[in-house]
């Protein structure tokens, strides 16, 4: 076969590199048990940090990509 010509970057994540129990840039670890206050207390600290008011009723979207139709980047707005 030919995969040895075939190369690109695969869809997901690196779970060793990307954990948020082992993660120590983050505001509070958590696994699957406390997922809520531990993403709670991450919210809030990236609230403060970026100076947004912190409002646990209020969503914090992040979008990592092209602005490009083809994205549908649109719906976001």
């Amino acid at each position: 076969g030919r995969e040895y010509v075939l190369d690109g970057i695969l869809n997901g994540i690196d779970y060793d590199v990307w954990n948020p129990l082992v993660d120590q840039e983050i505001a509070k670890r958590y696994n699957a048990t406390t997922m809520v206050e531990g993403k709670a207390a991450c919210k809030k600290e990236l609230q403060q940090e970026l100076g947004l008011p912190v409002r646990a009723d209020v969503p914090v979207i992040g979008f990592i990509g092209r602005l490009d139709y083809q994205k549908v980047s649109g719906a976001l707005l």
